[in-house]
């Protein structure tokens, strides 16, 4: 198997090493052989890592084959480890991960969901969160260098986002043509907002989703930084 192989053609290739046929394999996992062959197919299944509950099942269906953890490894999970969960956990500063996930740094940066913020751009991170990588691979395909994540204030982009909720940028996404919410700065002061194309030459519509409070504006595009994509959010409950 080359390195190279996608995660499809690796589950193949420890199934067939196990000698465990698409249709055994399928009845282990409870699914249908169809729905099983999704998984090993390279022109379906694209995706980088396994779904951690799909590979737990998978695991477990090779369990007696000895390559269980062989599969795990498919979800970025350590076999030796406990799986991690979806929900990113809180890792303090200096600390490494746990098992295998990505760490994406939290900043002590506001941007303005609302009037505006200013922002201490040059803040050394809190903590990070850490993302199992299967989990962050849905997000974004940007390595974690391009990600970090900083705080809301306000209530303009209400009901989506609210204060003191958390929001991941990618960095790499600076594209006005993408759609999405993007941090945005004004002068000095970052906002989270939507934009869009215009009716006026060289200018962007910055867009609240509380509209009923904060209206539409039109912007000169040369004000406008555009600093990342929102690409996930996280709050309290």
């Amino acid at each position: 198997m080359q390195q190279n192989d996608s995660t499809a053609l690796k589950l193949k290739s420890i199934r067939e090493d196990a000698k465990v046929s698409v249709r055994e394999m399928a009845r282990r996992s409870g699914m249908p052989a169809s729905s099983y062959a999704h998984y090993e197919n390279p022109n379906r299944f694209k995706d980088d890592y396994l779904p951690l509950k799909v590979a737990q099942v998978f695991a477990e269906a090779l369990r007696d084959e000895g390559v269980g953890d062989d599969v795990l490894a498919l979800a970025g999970v350590d076999g030796n480890s406990l799986p991690p969960s979806d929900t990113p956990q809180v890792v303090n500063a200096g600390e490494g991960p746990q098992n295998g996930e990505r760490l994406i740094a939290v900043y002590n940066v506001a941007a303005s969901a609302g009037a505006g913020m200013i922002a201490e751009t040059e803040e050394l991170a809190a903590y990070s969160l850490a993302f199992p990588p299967n989990y962050l691979s849905k997000l974004t395909r940007s390595e974690p260098a391009n990600l970090s994540i900083i705080s809301v204030k306000g209530d303009s982009m209400e009901p989506t986002l609210h204060d003191d909720d958390l929001v991941m940028l990618d960095f790499s996404k600076r594209d006005p043509n993408f759609d999405g919410l993007f941090v945005l700065r004004f002068g000095e002061t970052l906002h989270v907002k939507r934009i869009t194309r215009s009716a006026k030459r060289g200018h962007i519509k910055i867009i609240s989703d509380n509209r009923n409070i904060y209206p539409p504006e039109d912007m000169p595009q040369d004000d406008v930084e555009i600093i990342g994509k929102v690409v996930w959010k996280g709050g309290k409950v």
